[in-house]
């Protein structure tokens, strides 16, 4: 499937020629095709990154996943990267990618420029249009960045949840069941999406969470076994604790 074509992409510009010019020095080459290693990296935007005026940016406090988003995108676009400290007082760090065009691209292919939080956006079409292996590598890093895993010994729940400035909320329900119909093309059944808890942002602006679990227990294991056999976490952490917490309820 196409995504970008060199004619969407020069349309970016109101300069033409500059755009030609910016695209003839870059290594990559339109137009776009749709793939498991392009889901991922929108996955990994769409969560804990960030397209800015002039940079593309990934946070995590793994370096595992900052390296591997790093040399995912790399081995993609042939783009150069750095690894740097957020603050000087936090374990978070972020991949920085000095690069408009790609960022033009990126954009086109669904993710949205500014604070996701504050500005509305559609769900990416491409991936409901996708094969399911695309489809699962998209929610595999989505839920390894957003999402989470707890067990009491008798209950397993996978958490996805997200905040949303409150006039946006609309917005981020239906991008939530977006990821729950998506979820049903693998026979995992999800609960409704509930707003719950807030935090109010150092602007004064309120945000809202929205999430939805996927559930299972002892005597019920279909919906998270499917997510374990299907999708998984891409987070190794995460994904260690899922077949510990499976292990115990199958004894």
């Amino acid at each position: 499937m196409i995504l970008v074509t060199k004619d969407q992409f020069l349309g970016c510009y109101q300069n033409r020629k500059l755009a030609e010019h910016n695209l003839h020095k870059r290594s990559y080459k339109l137009p776009i095709k749709s793939s498991r290693e392009l889901a991922g990296i929108v996955a990994d935007i769409l969560t804990d990154g960030h397209l800015g005026k002039n940079m593309i940016i990934y946070y995590s406090k793994n370096t595992e996943e900052l390296e591997s988003f790093a040399n995912r995108i790399q081995k993609l676009f042939s783009v150069n990267y750095s690894i740097r400290d957020v603050t000087p007082d936090t374990p978070a760090k972020m991949v920085v990618i000095f690069d408009r065009n790609l960022m033009k691209i990126l954009n086109l292919c669904g993710v949205p420029t500014g604070p996701k939080v504050l500005v509305p956006y559609k769900f990416p079409d491409w991936i409901q249009n996708s094969s399911n292996a695309v489809v699962a590598e998209f929610l595999s890093r989505l839920f390894g960045n957003d999402g989470c895993i707890t067990f009491n010994g008798n209950r397993i729940e996978i958490k996805l949840k997200q905040h949303k400035a409150e006039h946006i909320l609309d917005s981020g329900k239906f991008f939530m069941n977006e990821i729950r119909s998506l979820l049903v093309r693998f026979d995992i059944k999800s609960t409704n999406v509930c707003a719950s808890g807030y935090t109010l942002r150092k602007d004064g602006i309120k945000t809202i969470g929205l999430g939805f679990e996927i559930q299972g227990t002892r005597k019920n294991l279909k919906n998270i076994e499917n997510f374990h056999t299907y999708i998984n976490f891409s987070n190794l952490e995460k994904k260690h604790k899922l077949e510990k917490s499976l292990k115990t309820l199958r004894l």
